[in-house]
């Protein structure tokens, strides 16, 4: 679980981290998560830090990021300018790099990849019981001077797949298409169309 700066937590969901801990659930929290009460007061005592061993102990199961990569992500944006961003990456990347690399510290691993432009907004979610990829492309966009985003070329998804079925693709007011596949250590791999605007990529 990620925790991004979550400043105020209740009882009862110190409660329930408690429990994901136990049951051996990492948890990753950024910024202040846990430094404030109800009352909006600065605590003496972090309660989230005690509860994970982020006070002087050994801490397991957690890591604490005391600068929050997403707003790091965001003063990076504003500073170089949204198009600079999206002409290169470079920065970016690297800011999501580290974040990754402190993600895979914790063991995890996601259950799908997806290698494509900082600057595309991706969501999964399950629709009638299959995992769908949904994908916003902001690349290019440049507030009162470009309306149109720049096409977004070779990327790829790794994603697990039951024998028998197939990655859809559909970007946006196009057709569906059938995407080849390749395997990767149990999973697949599919390089993705080109697409400007924003794509849904589904597995049946």
């Amino acid at each position: 679980m990620i925790l991004p700066d979550v400043r105020i937590l209740s009882a009862e969901e110190l409660a329930q981290l408690e429990k994901i801990t136990a049951r051996g659930g990492k948890i990753l929290l950024t910024g202040e998560s846990g430094a404030y009460g109800r009352e909006r007061q600065r605590l003496e005592v972090n309660p989230l830090h005690q509860l994970l061993g982020l006070n002087g102990a050994a801490a397991t199961g957690a890591i604490h990021l005391p600068e929050c990569p997403g707003k790091g992500g965001l003063a990076l944006i504003r500073k170089e300018g949204f198009a600079s961003i999206s002409t290169t990456g470079a920065p970016l990347q690297r800011l999501l790099a580290d974040f990754q690399q402190q993600l895979s510290a914790l063991g995890y691993a996601p259950a799908i990849r997806l290698e494509i432009s900082p600057l595309v907004v991706a969501q999964i979610a399950r629709v009638d019981g299959r995992p769908h990829l949904f994908m916003a492309n902001f690349n290019g966009l440049e507030g009162g001077r470009n309306a149109n985003q720049t096409p977004v070329r070779a990327a790829r998804v790794v994603l697990p797949a039951a024998a028998g079925s197939r990655v859809h693709f559909l970007p946006f007011l196009g057709q569906v298409q059938i995407l080849p596949e390749e395997p990767v250590n149990g999973m697949i791999s599919c390089t993705l169309p080109e697409f400007q605007r924003g794509a849904i990529l589904w597995v049946e």
